[in-house]
């Protein structure tokens, strides 16, 4: 067996990191019983996992940039996408301005799925780890997009880039294999699969 050198050594110590980072946010995601909290502790998550790999390969770290590229490496979320469009309904209704069709039948499904999910969300809310039972697949993606971000940012470190020459157009294709090999990573570590 040939001798471990320092660069596999620090590598192990990345993935070390990463999957404590997956595996710890995935804990905290079921405990948590309030849903809201959910997109701003997956973003903290993000966050200090991609310090923590900066930190192993002493590479300067700053937090605003950083967020810049996650947003831009996981495009708009679906709640971004509908608080926009929320915002965008408030905005026609303060001006008075008739409000769009599309926006007034986005606003009614919202309320009939938001009635839908009510039980289920008052049993997240005051069960911990009623979550985790009630809603898996809530917890796949963003498990695998931390796994993906962990992925894109030490192959990024390990070759001597910084947080500043990351080009995420160049890193995309690859995020979204290392989001989907994520995936089954966590579908085999909690024994759930779709498949």
């Amino acid at each position: 067996m040939p001798p471990v050198g320092k660069e596999s050594e620090k590598i192990a110590e990345a993935d070390g990191i990463l999957r404590k980072y997956m595996f710890g946010a995935f804990t905290a995601q079921a405990m948590t019983p309030l849903p809201f909290l959910d997109k701003p502790m997956q973003v903290g998550v993000q966050l200090n996992l991609v310090r923590s790999l900066s930190i192993l390969f002493d590479v300067p770290f700053d937090r605003t940039h950083v967020q810049a590229q996650l947003r831009e490496l996981l495009g708009a979320s679906s709640g971004e996408m509908a608080f926009k469009l929320l915002r965008d309904v408030v905005n026609q209704a303060n001006h008075e301005e008739k409000i769009s069709t599309e926006a007034k039948a986005f606003l009614a499904e919202l309320t009939r799925s938001g009635l839908q999910k009510a039980p289920g969300n008052f049993l997240k809310a005051i069960i911990p780890g009623a979550r985790l039972v009630l809603d898996y697949g809530e917890f796949l993606e963003p498990l695998a997009q931390i796994y993906g971000i962990g992925k894109v940012f030490i192959s990024h470190f390990d070759s001597g880039g910084t947080i500043w020459t990351l080009e995420i157009a160049a890193v995309k294709d690859n995020f979204e294999k290392e989001v989907q090999i994520g995936k089954r990573i966590v579908e085999l570590r909690f024994g759930q699969s779709d498949s």
